[in-house]
């Protein structure tokens, strides 16, 4: 049984090829098209797909999108089914038409549609699954868990903003929902453009802002009373009067009557201003104190210690990681990519075991690495054809640690790419951290972002606990959580330690990435420290570099030092 997972028109698009019990292939459209956050089709992923892996469409058995147009279809519309404009829109107005008869015509509840097409002797079937039981079903067939309780919350999905489920293998029960635009993520998403920064792509910027200043209350009292009331169950009612998100027309996501209470539009700055950081420490403080009262109300009320989190909302490592360190008694999950990116994955997932019913376990849904990669034949040319200055090694571990001990900042490059919006060691940026300069090195000469963004660190997972504030149980392989760095080591790593003393962790072991551990191994030898500085392998602006061309383009736009490939090594 072959599937593929599409998901566009949301943030980002992207497929995943789901063949029986395995993942072949999955990755954002972004990638090849070099589009940053591309809603787009994911065409130039599938044209890659047919000439590099010669792949045959007719033999997929299924399609699956995650995102579903049956919720908005309930009334009958005589403006599009009666007065067309060509013939195309009769498939819809035959269906239109036709259910006008039906009395119970609400297909809200609806999870699915299927749409069979015959070409010749070839039928197709497309399903339309609902956005956010991709969202759920990506998280909750990755965690492992036979039962879990589901948190989805993003900026919409069809309707939805919010969706709790009680999950098990094959069915889904929707036990809460609010709707769009009672919507977290459309707050966040607002503040942000308020900030200066720009909505559906910079949350993350406000997050690290969010920790550079602890006491905010005139701001924390405003949002209380005038922006968003919640109560201890997490549920919560944003003042609408104040955001324009539900209205694409407007300039702005934000309204004048948010400005009224808020005052000036904000811009982005390098260093930003008192004003901006209090403002977004007060939105951060509100978004966990929602979400973390509705995780532990309905864990408590359903007595389900199993919690998956999924939707863009749950990018937030800052949160994650004080959820996670505030509910030790709850086992949390994230997927690598709980942003509409893996709904690809979770709309193929859902549709093999909660429609086709199949249930034979995929056997790498874990595994993040499931993107393109290059033979030592394809890499060589590449470089012949650059007539680029470069050495192959059989010990390229212990080179690159060399280099990075001598404070040279290193673009890694290998095998299979990883899915999503984080490096994992495969597309990766690597430096010391032990350089107390190496934050500002890299924010200024390498990626070309503001002077305050943080570095995440890669470390050996036996050693974690040494470093940092974490329990054992705690196994965070996909920077979605941040932790806290011991405070006698707070000096010594500066460049990858939030002002806080936190940092977005990446746990790493020979079986989930054996070539990065070896790296980390190395590393260790010769500083004492299996810490690394892993940060994705791109520049502002710019998705991560996924080609072998795009990896030597990047090298020589930034101050990259030494371009490691494989096990062939380029300098400058």
């Amino acid at each position: 049984m072959k599937i593929i997972g599409f998901n566009y028109d949301m943030l980002i698009s992207s497929m995943c090829f789901l063949d029986n019990e395995i993942i072949k292939f999955a990755a954002p459209e972004e990638r090849f098209s070099r589009e940053k956050n591309t809603r787009k089709f994911p065409a130039q992923t599938i044209n890659f797909l047919k000439k590099k892996q010669h792949f045959d469409f007719s033999k997929i058995d299924y399609f699956a999108s995650s995102m579903n147009p049956g919720v908005y279809f309930n009334k009958f519309n005589p403006l599009i089914s009666n007065n067309r404009k060509y013939f195309a829109e009769h498939l819809i107005s035959f269906p239109d038409n036709i259910l006008n008869n039906v009395k119970n015509r609400d297909l809200l509840e609806s999870q699915h549609i299927k749409q069979d097409f015959i070409f010749k002797d070839l039928k197709k079937s497309f399903f339309y699954i609902n956005h956010h039981d991709s969202h759920a079903a990506n998280a909750f067939y990755s965690s492992g868990f036979k039962k879990s309780l589901t948190f989805v919350i993003d900026l919409q999905g069809e309707i939805s903003s919010l969706t709790i489920y009680l999950c098990k293998m094959g069915k889904f029960e929707k036990i809460h929902e609010i709707q769009y635009p009672n919507s977290i993520g459309m707050l966040y998403a607002s503040i942000t453009e308020f900030l200066g920064f720009k909505a559906n792509s910079d949350e993350w910027k406000v997050m690290a802002l969010s920790n550079y200043r602890k006491v905010s209350e005139k701001y924390y009292k405003i949002f209380r009373e005038k922006i968003i009331n919640y109560d201890d169950k997490g549920n919560y009612k944003i003042n609408l009067h104040l955001f324009n998100g539900y209205y694409p027309s407007k300039p702005n996501l934000y309204s004048g009557a948010l400005i009224s209470i808020l005052g000036k539009p904000l811009q982005s700055k390098s260093i930003p201003d008192v004003k901006t950081l209090e403002i977004a420490h007060a939105l951060q403080r509100v978004t966990e104190e929602i979400i973390n009262s509705m995780i532990r109300y309905y864990s408590k009320k359903f007595k389900v210690n199993n919690i998956c989190l999924s939707g863009g909302v749950f990018m937030n490592c800052l949160m994650n990681g004080r959820i996670s360190r505030t509910n030790t008694n709850l086992n949390f999950y994230i997927p690598f990519a709980p942003d509409d990116s893996g709904n690809s994955i979770g709309s193929a997932i859902y549709l093999k075991y909660n429609i086709l019913k199949k249930n034979k376990l995929i056997k790498n849904l874990k595994n993040p690495y499931l993107g393109i990669s290059f033979s030592d034949d394809e890499i060589v040319n590449e470089l012949k054809k650059y007539k680029l200055n470069y050495i192959k090694s059989k010990k390229v571990e212990k080179l690159c640690a060399e280099y990075l001990f001598k404070n040279q900042i290193v673009g890694w490059f290998q095998g299979k790419a990883e899915f999503g919006q984080r490096a994992l060691g495969n597309r990766s940026i690597l430096a010391n951290p032990l350089n107390p300069k190496m934050k500002d090195i890299l924010n200024s000469v390498i990626k070309y972002r503001e002077n305050f963004r943080p570095f995440a660190p890669s470390i050996i997972e036996d050693n974690a606990i040494k470093y940092f504030d974490i329990n054992k149980k705690e196994k965070i392989y996909y920077m979605e959580k941040i932790f806290n760095l011991k405070k006698k080591y707070r000096k010594i790593f500066y460049s990858i330690c939030n002002k806080d003393g936190s940092s977005r962790l990446h746990l790493v072991n020979k079986n989930n990435n054996s070539k990065f551990y070896n790296l980390l191994l190395e590393f260790e030898k010769i500083s004492k420290h299996p810490i690394l500085i892993n940060t994705s392998f791109n520049i502002k602006d710019e998705p991560i570099v996924n080609t072998v061309p795009d990896a030597i383009k990047t090298f020589f736009s930034c101050g990259l030092d030494k371009l490691i490939i494989n096990n062939y090594i380029v300098s400058k």
